[in-house]
């Protein structure tokens, strides 16, 4: 078979959710299948990281790289249409051709419940585009359980067009035998003196970071612990809120944003969290998404909120220890962590430690 793999959203230097999605399948893809032949369409020469060319694949560049989905791209597939048995976007968006199967990947759609999190112009690309390439597709591939059932259900597809492809870890990059050279390196980069707690994702309304620094400002208050909060991301968008409440709730000095993180500090980074090792997620909704699988792998404990694929699994993660959950309308807690309630609308915030007998932690009100 001859398939035409987008490759746009693996072709970029500073990686984030859908762009390490991309490049993981394309490597996996890359290692695992030598007989059928890739196309990768790229609008720009390929990156060093990317596979090199080989007998079943190569790069074809073409441009422009301006308005590429609208004109490039789909100018490419056509005049290559003959060598091609179907395309395959690692995304959401498809490119505009006909005549020609198409496989595309749907990461969540908490963009149709939470529109306000999203630049108008932004929201508005990933509610119509993404309809029109779900309808479009032969297939569907998403990434949780919990995203493929949203799919068949939003756009009333049959429940075979939609397969679920869960995420993954690199098993070679995140384990517990992390040098203390390494560990102390991302200490002195970041200027991290202190034990830390761990946020590890993109500056963006969706990630609930407001709720984070509200639960984490309640904890230095009702604890008095010494930690500090490390949010590692690059900046999305919508991000400046968080930089104002930070100085709003006098936490200068123990909120530590470190920007875009290289994947080789990664997994030093989050070996270095603490309480003994610990690390959060917060959200609102979407997936299980990959900084928490990739902390399964290093017993880094972090719990999701009540909505999205997490909580398909949050009760499976952590090697067969039992950790009796509750999960109700209105709240998804930890059984033995005591409840507080700051702002009913801070979606949801845990924070807690190993060991599992030892749990400490805060939970704030889902709804």
């Amino acid at each position: 078979m001859k398939i035409g793999l987008v490759g746009y959203e693996a072709n970029i230097k500073h990686r984030v959710g859908s762009n390490q999605y991309a490049f993981e399948l394309m490597k996996a893809l890359y290692d695992l299948d030598k007989e059928n032949e890739y196309v990768v369409f790229l609008p720009r020469p390929p990156l060093e990281d990317l596979p090199t060319e080989r007998k079943n694949w190569r790069y074809l560049v073409a441009g422009p790289a301006k308005l590429w989905n609208w004109w490039g791209l789909p100018r490419a597939i056509k005049n290559n249409r003959s060598k091609l048995d179907l395309v395959f976007n690692p995304g959401h968006y498809a490119p505009l051709i006909k005549d020609l199967p198409l496989v595309i990947s749907v990461m969540d759609l908490g963009f149709l419940r939470f529109a306000h999190q999203f630049r108008r112009r932004d929201y508005l690309q990933l509610k119509y585009w993404t309809s029109w390439s779900v309808k479009k597709a032969a297939h569907v591939l998403a990434i949780s359980e919990y995203t493929r059932q949203d799919v068949v259900k939003t756009y009333n597809l049959h429940p075979d067009q939609v397969t679920s492809t869960p995420l993954g870890f690199d098993r070679q990059r995140f384990h517990t035998k992390i040098s203390p050279k390494a560990l102390a390196g991302v200490r002195h980069r970041y200027g991290l003196k202190r034990n830390y707690l761990l946020m590890l994702n993109t500056l963006k309304p969706s990630k609930n970071i407001s709720g984070l620094l509200e639960a984490f400002s309640i904890l230095k208050e009702t604890e008095k612990v010494d930690l500090q909060l490390v949010i590692a991301g690059k900046k999305g968008w919508l991000y400046e809120e968080a930089f104002q409440q930070v100085r709003r709730l006098g936490l200068e000095k123990e909120v530590v944003f470190t920007g875009f993180v290289p994947d080789a500090e990664v997994p030093a980074l989050m070996k270095g969290a603490r309480s003994t090792e610990s690390s959060i997620a917060s959200c609102l909704t979407l997936r299980l998404t990959l900084p928490w699988i990739s902390s399964s792998s290093r017993r880094l404990s972090m719990m999701p909120c009540r909505r999205g694929t997490a909580r398909n699994c949050a009760a499976r993660q952590y090697h067969g220890q039992k950790i009796t959950l509750e999960i109700g309308y209105r709240w998804y807690l930890v059984v033995s962590i005591p409840p507080c309630r700051p702002n009913p609308q801070t979606y949801m915030c845990v924070i807690w430690s190993l060991p599992l007998e030892n749990i400490r932690g805060l939970v704030v009100r889902s709804r």
